[in-house]
C-alpha cells in the first residue's frame, strides 16, 4: 500500500474543497495494488495531507476478501487498526492472534506484521498511520521470516498490541453529565506503550452535547454508529456511520448526538509531538442537551 500519492490525489480529486476536513466512505473510490505481489487488499484513503488537511495521520478503510492476505511486511510508521467486520489472523513478529470485530491492533514502526482474512466473509478494518515525524510516504517492504521470528512482543499489559474493546470499562468524560458521554481507552502510553498515538472509543447518548473544547493533540473521529453534528472550528458537520473527520491541534470541536441511538465514535489522538498529557480545555459553559446550531 504505497500511500504517498499526494500529487496524484490532488489531481484526481481536484473537485474537493481543499479546506474540507471531513469525508464519508461513499465519497471515495476503492484503490488496489498494481500487480499481485501484495495480494488482494483494497482500500479507501479517507484522510491524508492532501485530503482533509491531515498533517499527522493517514486514515482509511481497508478490505480483504475471504482467504485474502496482506503478507508479512514492515514500514517506518507505527500503525493502529480496528476491525469492523469479519475474522482475522493477525501476526506481529513471532506472535499471532485471531481477532474479530471490536478488536483494536497496534503495530510499532519497523516491526514485521501481516493480516489474513479467515472464514467465509470479507475482513474490513480501519487503519491509521502516525505521520507527524516520519512523513506521509508509507513504503511497504517484505519482511524476512527469519528476522520476524526474532521479534517477540507479548500481548499482555503494557506491551499489549491486540485487544477486544470490551476489555476496557467505560470512563465518564464530563462528570456533570453522568455516563451520557463516555470513553474506552484502548491504546496509549500506559496501555500498550503506543507513544505515537492514543486510541479509543467514545459514545454520546441521544440528545446529549459534548462540550466544545480543544487540546494540544490533533485527533481523528470516525463514526461507527448513530448520527449527529460534529462542530469543528466554525463548521457544523452532519456525521453518520462512515464519516471521518480531522481535527487539528488546538482546534475547537464538540458533538451533538441527534439520533435515537448513541453516537459511537472511534478516535485517534496524535501524540508524537504533543505527548499524552490531558490538556482538555472547555470553551463554553457545560450544558447537557444537544442544541444543533442550524
Amino acid at each position: 500500500m504505497i500511500l504517498a500519492k499526494l500529487i496524484h490525489q490532488l489531481n484526481k480529486r481536484g473537485g474537493y474543497d481543499m479546506n474540507k476536513v471531513n469525508f464519508h466512505i461513499n465519497e471515495i473510490e476503492w484503490e488496489t495494488f498494481t500487480g499481485e505481489k501484495w495480494g488482494p487488499l483494497r482500500w479507501k484513503e479517507l484522510l491524508n495531507l492532501a485530503q482533509g488537511i491531515s498533517k499527522e495521520f493517514i486514515f482509511g478503510l481497508a478490505e480483504l476478501p475471504a482467504g485474502g492476505k496482506l503478507p508479512l511486511h514492515t514500514h517506518q510508521q507505527a500503525e493502529t487498526d480496528y476491525i469492523l467486520s469479519g475474522k482475522a489472523r493477525i501476526r506481529l513478529g513471532s506472535r499471532s492472534v485471531e481477532s474479530t470485530p471490536t478488536s483494536a491492533l497496534y503495530f510499532p514502526g519497523k516491526q514485521p506484521h501481516s493480516i489474513e482474512a479467515l472464514g467465509s466473509d470479507p475482513l474490513r478494518y480501519i487503519y491509521t498511520y502516525a505521520c507527524e515525524k516520519l512523513g506521509h510516504q508509507v513504503d511497504l517492504e517484505f519482511a524476512d521470516e527469519e528476522a520476524a521470528l526474532q521479534v517477540d512482543i507479548v500481548n499482555k499489559g503494557n506491551t499489549r498490541w491486540a485487544i477486544r474493546e470490551e476489555c476496557e470499562e467505560w470512563i465518564c468524560v464530563e462528570p456533570s453529565k453522568g455516563f451520557g458521554i463516555r470513553v474506552r481507552r484502548l491504546f496509549d502510553n500506559e496501555r500498550g506503550n503506543t507513544h505515537e498515538m492514543a486510541v479509543g472509543m467514545g459514545e454520546n447518548d441521544p440528545g446529549t452535547h459534548y462540550t466544545l473544547h480543544y487540546h494540544e493533540q490533533p485527533e481523528i473521529y470516525y463514526v461507527l454508529s448513530g448520527c449527529g453534528v460534529v462542530y469543528v472550528k466554525d463548521s457544523a458537520i452532519e456525521a453518520s456511520p462512515g464519516s471521518a473527520l480531522y481535527i487539528g491541534k488546538r482546534v475547537v470541536h464538540g458533538i451533538d448526538c441527534l439520533g435515537v441511538e448513541p453516537m459511537r465514535v472511534y478516535y485517534v489522538y496524535g501524540a508524537e509531538t504533543a505527548g499524552h498529557a490531558d490538556t482538555w480545555t472547555p470553551v463554553e459553559d457545560i450544558y447537557n442537551e444537544a442544541h444543533w446550531r442550524k
